[in-house]
């Protein structure tokens, strides 16, 4: 779960870039226990809006 955490921060990072225009597809649907959506939101809170 580790190395798809630092992909989904490198994705959203692409995505704030403007190099993607949305998340691929199916990149929550694995996420049940919302641990994708916690780094996404952390990443946001304490690297974007910092």
């Amino acid at each position: 779960m580790q190395a798809k955490a630092v992909q989904i921060k490198e994705i959203y990072q692409e995505i704030l870039d403007g190099k993607r225009s949305r998340f691929p597809p199916n990149t929550w649907k694995e996420d049940s226990n919302r641990e994708l959506s916690k780094r996404v939101t952390k990443y946001l809170i304490e690297t974007i809006l910092k």
